[in-house]
């Protein structure tokens, strides 16, 4: 209307627009740190969208690429069991994010999302944010860090959440006493010790003689017991047609079976396995986060008595706390591994902005590119076009001679013409490899992984090389790390000379 009327020009309207988006993303946690200029140019890969009262953003399992930021109104995270029951995990007030999870589990959410009022948001894609964070590490160090306390608030207000039983007052004070004993830690804790501590809890709480706790092996469908307690130390393997334990792992059901030895699910070679006699057994199925069955909680033997409705709450509530406890610090150990890589990145982006020699910067980042990708191995070619050769600069291995080579008996080589980045998890199966320099120098590579790098000018400078992953081969991170440093390195003075 008001450009129909010439009141404005189509630039002016832009700009302002434009001072909206900039304002709405300063007010938010991940990016009130930047600077104008940088507010301006993450701005571009954002745009406005809103949303009525009560509709969903996002749903539970669903995917979706977009990282929100509310501008105005109030949404509502909140998280369905399987089993009809809800728990609101978060609210979500103008100027913080939601959907940051997302960037951790290619857009598939774990949570769903509505609005409390009509909401006014900004939205960007995922891959839009990455080529942000590898051209802005402060922006990456300020990501990782509200999601690190995103998270600790949702895991500890679900567990909250999970525990209000009101037909178990008696138990809650022995719920609210191991909840208290993770409160501080929990994220910061082993997986295996939050489990343990999870299982001797059912153990006190059911009265009960042992409890196992039985993870699903994804490769072989068997169940593994992870933790135990009760003095049960050896593992036991089951199969998901074995036993009471796989019956509830194919059907998906709690079991609460009084007699053993009156039920035909009841399996005596698992007796015979850990030599001790099942009487009555209580089993519950633990759900992903996809609903899939990822493992079986087992108690066995009511010490007076039988398992009732009562323990049935318990052991249902501790199943999904297991399933909780496994999703949190799978998502913690990738938000940690994130945040240390992201910080290196840092400092090694300043060591390269700084370098006036190559030797000397090579030695600064090669140990830490070395310890950040967790190989053995880094190497620094230089690229002589004209001559289509090579020779070493620096090897984190030490000092190397500065022979030249040729382009055509290097992985590096082929990298550098092609201009490709090369990932190979069997070099000697692989035609590009030269197992000649491995014979010359003792040494065995398992993995390469090149990349080229680029100068300001477009042309192909030198090739960073990492060799032998210790644990696997290179993955989809290690190639983003690498070429973000390869990209550093492009821009460096050094090579624009």
């Amino acid at each position: 209307m008001l450009l129909e009327d010439e009141a404005i020009s189509l630039d002016a309207l832009l700009a302002a627009i434009q001072a909206q988006r900039i304002d709405r993303l300063r007010a938010c946690p991940l990016f009130n740190s930047l600077s104008n200029d940088d507010l301006a140019e993450l701005s571009a890969v954002f745009q406005e969208v809103s949303l009525p009262a009560d509709e969903l953003l996002i749903e539970q399992e669903d995917k979706d690429p977009y990282l929100y930021v509310v501008g105005a109104g109030r949404l509502e995270v909140f998280r369905s069991g399987g089993r009809s029951n809800e728990s609101v995990l978060a609210r979500v007030f103008p100027g913080e994010p939601v959907g940051e999870m997302g960037y951790f589990t290619d857009g598939i959410r774990s949570a769903s999302v509505r609005a409390i009022d009509t909401v006014q948001l900004l939205r960007a894609r995922y891959e839009d944010l990455t080529d942000c964070f590898e051209s802005n590490a402060n922006v990456a160090t300020a990501f990782m860090n509200v999601v690190t306390n995103r998270l600790r608030r949702s895991n500890l207000l679900y567990q909250e959440n999970q525990y209000r039983e009101p037909s178990t007052n008696r138990r809650l004070g022995h719920l609210a006493e191991f909840i208290e004993s993770l409160k501080s830690e929990a994220l910061e804790q082993s997986m295996e010790s939050v489990l343990q501590r999870l299982v001797r809890s059912i153990g006190r709480l059911t009265d009960a003689e042992r409890v196992v706790l039985y993870l699903t092996d994804p490769r072989s469908g068997d169940l593994c017991s992870r933790v135990a307690e009760g003095n049960e130390h050896r593992e036991i393997r089951v199969s998901a047609k074995q036993g009471i334990v796989g019956w509830v792992a194919t059907n998906g059901e709690l079991a609460n079976i009084p007699d053993a030895a009156q039920d035909a699910r009841c399996d005596r070679g698992l007796d015979e396995q850990t030599g001790r006699r099942t009487h009555s057994v209580l089993c519950a199925p633990v759900h992903g986060r996809r609903d899939e069955i990822i493992g079986v909680l087992e108690v066995v033997n009511k010490r007076i008595g039988i398992f009732d409705e009562r323990d049935e709450s318990v052991v249902r509530v501790f199943a999904d706390q297991a399933a909780v406890t496994m999703e949190c610090s799978n998502l913690y150990g990738d938000v940690v591994r994130n945040h240390d890589r992201m910080t290196a990145l840092l400092d090694i982006a300043t060591l390269v902005t700084q370098a006036q020699d190559l030797s000397a910067l090579m030695k600064e980042i090669g140990v830490e590119l070395t310890e950040l990708l967790g190989c053995e191995r880094s190497i620094l070619f230089a690229y002589d076009n004209d001559a289509e050769e090579m020779w070493t600069v620096l090897s984190t291995e030490g000092e190397t001679e500065h022979l030249r080579l040729h382009v055509s008996s290097l992985v590096a080589g082929y990298s550098a013409v092609a201009r490709e980045i090369v990932n190979i998890h069997d070099p000697y199966g692989d035609q590009r490899f030269n197992p000649e320099f491995d014979r010359q120098r003792g040494f065995h590579t398992r993995n390469v992984l090149c990349v080229p790098i680029v100068n300001r000018r477009g042309a192909v400078v030198g090739v960073l090389q990492t060799d032998n992953k210790v644990e696997g081969g290179f993955d989809d991170e290690d190639v983003t790390v690498l070429r973000a440093i390869a990209s550093q390195l492009g821009i460096a003075v050094i090579f624009n000379v």
